[in-house]
């Protein structure tokens, strides 16, 4: 029987389709799966035939139910990822039609909710960190610092960026990647063993005229405070250069905001303040 309205119902749709994708076989399409990984042979479940959406349903149960559930992990592991309590009521108003648009409210007229929430974020985060203007937002915590990387070269029209060493070194890995083909002079200062701190005095003789911004972290990745912050502050703008300060929303309860040692960028993860883990992002990033 032929099943117009149904795509890949009969052999001859099947290798119509595969011809126009440029494949000779389905298989094909998964030739970038490891073979170690793929299964030699059908598995070995409902009995030689389909199964129920019931019977399917318990035996993914079943197979899931052998997983350890995250609910207490060990706080040392995620670089900065850590899992934190999300209120039930969370999920309930994202469902909801007002908050669902998965990306720019294009229909300002359905989405007031979410543009009231849009608000309310942009203005507590300001009061937070101590800024003008909070964007609604970037992808993470690393694209956010690229990102403000390349609004600093934009802003300076200069060339040199100078990154912390002791920042997470994933996410000068994400900054090297965005600054490809922009000609841009990328150089790390190291920190002092001892204190875990921004060697200053390699820090003053790295930056030059050439340099768009500094990029520093407080808490940095090893969890230390700098309070050297001020002084890195005062080297950079002296230079004519951006400050920018990578933050955990967190930490500033006790942490003196970054707008008040004059950072000219902030960036950050708002992950801490209540995101699920989410296969490690992404999450929502603070610029």
């Amino acid at each position: 029987m032929r099943l117009p309205w149904a795509p890949a119902a009969n052999e001859r749709d099947r290798r119509e389709m595969l011809k126009r994708i440029g494949v000779n076989d389905a298989m094909e399409l998964y030739n970038d799966v490891p073979p170690e990984i793929m299964l030699k042979e059908p598995p070995n479940v409902g009995f030689g035939r389909q199964l129920s959406e019931w019977e399917l349903q318990r035996l993914v149960d079943t197979m899931l139910s052998k997983n350890k559930v995250f609910t207490d992990p060990p706080p040392f592991l995620g670089g900065g990822i850590c899992f934190h309590i999300v209120p039930a009521v969370i999920d309930a108003i994202l469902s909801r039609s007002e908050f669902y648009t998965a990306y720019t409210p294009y229909q300002p007229e359905i989405n007031q909710g979410l543009l009231q929430a849009f608000f309310e974020y942009q203005s507590l985060m300001a009061d937070l960190l101590e800024m003008d203007v909070v964007n609604v937002s970037m992808y993470d915590w690393s694209t956010a610092a690229a990102e403000a990387v390349l609004a600093a070269m934009r802003v300076t029209r200069k060339k040199r960026i100078v990154v912390a060493e002791n920042i997470h070194p994933e996410r000068v890995e994400v900054i090297e990647t965005w600054l490809l083909g922009k000609e841009a002079d990328i150089r790390v200062v190291e920190f002092d063993r001892e204190t875990g701190k921004v060697d200053l005095d390699q820090l003053e003789s790295t930056i030059d005229s050439d340099t768009a911004a500094v990029y520093v972290e407080i808490p940095n990745f090893f969890g230390v405070v700098d309070d050297g912050v001020e002084a890195i502050a005062e080297i950079t703008h002296r230079r004519k250069a951006l400050f920018i300060v990578g933050i955990d929303p967190l930490s500033l309860g006790i942490v003196r905001p970054p707008g008040s040692y004059k950072a000219d960028i902030v960036v950050g993860d708002a992950q801490p303040l209540g995101l699920g883990l989410n296969y490690g992002g992404p999450y929502l990033g603070i610029f």
